[in-house]
């Protein structure tokens, strides 16, 4: 019974010794095959065991005879000097860095074998994940339906994280403020092609769009500025006009700023060149709202002298609302254009912002004014200020309608890796927008 419990326990001694030599030649193997990955894997000094040189057991497992040798190696267990250090089994002391930083280059590798089914010169990529959402799109009519969810949850994200009607309501301010000025500039304008006492009158075509009252508190200061206006185009027609435009312009200021949030950029224009766009685009509104009141005006006019029967007279009369509309579309997308401080986008990528803003506005306006000449009462509430609260009211709304409109055109170019600016295709990172050079999230992270 004894020979039997010494022949087991020197059976268990030569297995620990195979086990451990086995993982030495392991770690050996390793520190070969990745030199500067492993060798910071274990501490500089780790625990070892000494196997005897003579006495014991396990000496005379590692004393092996010739022949024992030979059946050793035959079994694949190589043979080792008599005397050598193994590393200990129970307590492997691991560096938690080196620990984290073999976590993340698994998980590179990982990401790595996933692959890319598409990867174009303009650093557009699109993941099996991302298939089918128009990461590869070139206009926004390329982006399928999973896509245009992706920019519509991204939209309503962006309009209350941005906090649209609170910065709707800064812009409405400094609109209020340069509101009478730049009546004053447009009476100057507008004197240059007609008679300014008529613009008025010619301005009732389009009391329908805004609010009661308001019409009436536009056209009393149009008519007190046209009779005390100097007619001759002298300097103190230009000194005045460009007092107005300079008291007008920080109202466009403030649709700058807020273009840059919608697009997620920082003013990076010097202090001279905004203000010289801000003067220029102010002055280009004033252009454009006086030639929209001469077309209401002078259309009728024209057509009186064309022999038309009434019929043919009345549709040409309709057909100058979309006229309007289309210049009303290409006035928001030059808010587009020069508004945001970053590498200008293309055309195809501002449209969608500027009809969707268009056709919201005209809707908008006409369901206001309804509601407030059948429903709500200003007046009773606010007294004579209720036109003036109903014309604010309406001023925020449109500009609410503006803001989402960026966002929209915004996120549709956050949904594709194509460069979306002018010019030469650049790769992301490096066009001057961040909306160029990012990816939106999709809608499924979003929620």
């Amino acid at each position: 019974m004894k020979l039997k419990h010494e022949h087991l326990g020197e059976a268990a001694d030569a297995e620990k010794n195979t086990v451990a030599a086995r993982l030495y030649s392991m770690m050996d193997q390793g520190r070969r095959l990745y030199p500067t990955s492993l060798t910071g894997l274990f501490q500089s000094r780790p625990t070892f065991m000494m196997l005897p040189r003579s006495g014991g057991r396990g000496a005379d497992n590692l004393r092996m005879s010739k022949g024992n040798r030979d059946h050793g190696e035959k079994r694949g267990q190589p043979h080792y000097p008599a005397e050598m250090e193994l590393p200990m089994l129970s307590r492997p002391h691991i560096k938690l860095s080196s620990v984290a930083t073999l976590l993340v280059v698994v998980g590179g590798v990982l990401v790595a074998l996933k692959g890319t089914h598409g990867d174009t010169p303009d650093g557009s990529v699109e993941t099996e994940l991302e298939a089918g959402r128009g990461r590869d799109a070139s206009v926004p009519e390329a982006i399928p339906v999973k896509g245009l969810r992706d920019v519509f949850w991204r939209v309503v994200h962006e309009v209350i994280d941005d906090r649209v009607t609170l910065i709707a309501a800064g812009v409405t301010f400094y609109l209020l403020l340069g509101l009478f000025p730049s009546l004053s500039a447009l009476v100057a304008l507008y004197g240059l092609i007609a008679d300014p006492a008529t613009m008025a009158g010619h301005l009732r075509e389009l009391s329908g769009l805004l609010p009661p009252g308001a019409f009436d508190l536009i056209a009393d200061r149009i008519k007190s500025l046209a009779e005390s206006r100097d007619s001759t185009l002298g300097i103190t027609f230009f000194v005045g006009l460009a007092i107005a435009l300079w008291s007008t312009h920080s109202g466009t200021l403030a649709i700058f700023d807020a273009m840059n949030v919608a697009y997620e950029e920082k003013e990076k224009r010097g202090l001279v060149k905004l203000n010289l766009v801000g003067l220029c685009f102010t002055f280009g509104a004033m252009l454009s709202a006086a030639t929209i009141i001469g077309l209401v005006a002078v259309m009728p006019v024209v057509l009186s002298y064309l022999w038309l029967d009434l019929f043919k007279e009345h549709m040409a009369l309709l057909l100058r609302w979309p006229l309007l509309l289309l210049i009303a579309a290409a006035a928001t997308t030059a808010v587009y254009r020069f508004g945001p401080s970053r590498e200008p986008a293309k055309l195809r990528w501002m449209t969608w912002g500027a009809f969707l803003v268009t056709f919201s506005w005209f809707a908008m306006s006409v369901g206001f004014s309804f509601y407030l000449n059948h429903f709500a009462n200003y007046n009773a509430t606010y007294g004579t200020l209720g036109a003036l609260i109903g014309f604010l009211v309406w001023i925020w709304l449109s500009i609410v309608i503006l803001i989402v409109g960026g966002e929209l055109n915004a996120e549709l170019e956050h949904q594709t890796a194509k460069d979306t600016t002018t010019g030469a295709p650049l790769p992301m990172g490096s066009r001057g927008a961040y909306v160029a050079d990012t990816l939106g999230e999709t809608a499924d992270r979003l929620r």
